[in-house]
Order: structure tokens, then sequence, then C-alpha cells
């Protein structure tokens, strides 16, 4: 499993938000992490394409991924034309990762009909790939239409840059992923390793439909929230912080809640290896972590005390051994 962290753009009241951002991501590079994950939202949150642009600087080995963009709600070419710039600012290193979006709320501030998301998910990640990908044919739709239509940029790579689909696990998210996806992003605030295993097996299927090869299919795992610590006193205090978070969620009238799956995850290295084991054995080789306090320090104890715990579970599993 390779790991990734989000960046900590949610309610920022840092004085110098900036420069907070741009250490956390040069040390955790610096700590081996490989991927740099962002969500995208309109509320209580920074923009994530300026946020990446912000950082890409400070990297030079992380590849970059919202999980994921909400290209109905931003428009074909100007999403495009963001992915192909910070792929050309981080020398190739942009996954275009794209969202639906779940909120009615977003859909109707940007005057947009919830009743669409579907149709106008499926053509706008079809032309987004014409856009991005050199090669792919030109796509005309209902909503989108990129006919004749030239950024003049792309990337440099030959490939183009890879698209990943969002999908919590119906068969019709699944199968989008199948048909327009070069990856596939699930949320741990949707799934446990259970559904985790359950959908990736249904996703496999429907891969194999598509003439894709199930065994080197991405599935990365994001928003997964935690925190660890060896101290039982602040392992207390998180858990209560925990309830609170979850007793307080606003849930507004036609508004899906989103923590259906894991929930933050608090405990000592052990119990949070333990987690993160159950989901790479699901099926997840990618993890991208979001600390509910004290980021730099969290994703620093993380990959000191839980990662080695994760790698030593995987090598017994490897070698037949099990608890």
């Amino acid at each position: 499993m390779k790991f990734g962290v989000h960046l900590p753009t949610v309610r920022l009241n840092d004085p110098d938000p900036l420069a907070m951002l741009t250490e956390f991501v040069s040390q955790s590079e610096a700590m081996g992490y490989e991927y740099l994950a962002v969500n995208d939202h309109f509320f209580n949150v920074l923009d994530p394409v300026t946020a990446l642009a912000a950082v890409a600087g400070a990297t030079k080995r992380m590849r970059f991924i919202p999980a994921g963009l909400l290209p109905i709600h931003r428009g074909l070419v100007p999403t495009a034309k963001m992915f192909v710039t910070l792929d050309l600012f981080t020398g190739g290193r942009m996954i275009a990762g794209l969202a639906a979006g779940s909120s009615n709320v977003e859909y109707t501030i940007n005057n947009l009909d919830p009743a669409e998301r579907w149709h106008r998910f499926d053509e706008i990640a079809v032309a987004l790939r014409s856009l991005l990908q050199p090669g792919a044919p030109a796509f005309k739709g209902k909503y989108y239409n990129t006919e004749g239509l030239d950024l003049g940029v792309m990337s440099r790579r030959p490939e183009g840059i890879p698209i990943w689909i969002a999908a919590w696990g119906s068969n019709a998210g699944l199968r989008r992923v199948a048909r327009f996806g070069d990856g596939r992003l699930s949320s741990a605030l949707q799934l446990t390793p259970e559904a985790l295993r359950e959908t990736k097996a249904r996703l496999n299927q429907y891969l194999v439909a598509e003439g894709k090869d199930p065994a080197t299919f991405p599935n990365g795992l994001c928003t997964w929230q935690f925190y660890v610590s060896k101290d039982q006193s602040r392992l207390v205090a998180m858990n209560a912080r925990r309830e609170n978070l979850l007793r307080n969620r606003p849930r507004a009238a036609g508004e899906r809640h989103e923590l259906h799956g894991m929930g933050p995850i608090i405990g000592t290295p052990e119990q949070v290896a333990e987690v993160v084991s159950a989901l790479e054995e699901a099926g997840s080789d990618a993890l991208y972590i979001r600390p509910l306090d004290d980021h730099l320090e969290q994703v620093q104890r993380f990959m000191s005390d839980v990662v080695p715990l994760v790698r030593k579970a995987a090598a017994a599993r490897a070698n037949g051994d099990r608890p």
C-alpha cells in the first residue's frame, strides 16, 4: 500500500496559511508520502486548485490528486486548463480525480439541476479525456462539446493525464469507474473494510467487461480520518471530540449525511495499523490520510509508528502467516 496526505485546507485559522501548508507538504514528502490529496467543496475549505498550485514548488516527487474535483460546477474548459496547468507545474505528477458531488446545496448555489448530475458527469468525464489525453477522440453530447476545441496547452506526458473516478459502491458508480476511469477513488466516509472488499470485487467484474486488468487498476481511498497516540488521556480526549463531531454534524433536509463508513479512527499505533491493514487486504492500494488534529505531528507519527506495523502485517500475509 502507498500512502498520501490530505492537504489541511479545512477551516484554517493559521496566521500564515501558505507557510504552514508549504511546510506540511515539504515535510510530508520528506517522510515518504507519495500522494497529495485535496477535497473540493464550496464551504469551509480553501480552493483546492489554488492551494495545490501554491504548494507545487515545495514538492519534487508527490503525485497531486483532487479527491475529487467537481468539474460540473467548475466547467469543462476551466477544469481541463486547471489540470493541464498543474501537470506542467509539477512536471507530470497530476492525476485528474473527478467526482459528481453529493451536495444538492452546491448544485443550487451554482444554478444547476441536481437531477442532471449523472447525465452531466458521464458526459464531462469523456469530454475531459478528449482534452487531457492525446489521441482521445473529440466528444459531442447534450451538455458538452469538444469538437474543434484546442486548449493551446497540453500535458507533456505522451499518455496525458490519468483520470480517476470517485464512486462509493453503487453498481452504477462502479460501472462508471470501469467505463470512464484509469483508477478509482473511494471514501472512508462511506466504506468500511468489508464494504471496500465487496465493492472491489464487483468493480473487478466491470473492469474485465471493459477489457481492463483489475490487477493494474489503481484503487485510492481518500478522506481517511484518524488520530494516533500512545497517551491514553489524549485518546480519551480525542474520542470525546469525535463523539461531539458526529453528534453536532449538520444534517440539512434533503442532504445526504456523509459518515456512513468508518468515521474517524482513534487509537494506539497497533489499533490504527490493524484498520489500515484491513483496508489494504480489502483491496485499497493507496490511502490518503487526514488527521483530526495536530496535522504535521500526526502524519509524522503515522509514518513512524503505524506504517512499519502495516508493512509487517503485509509481509506476514505474503508468507501465509495469520495472527
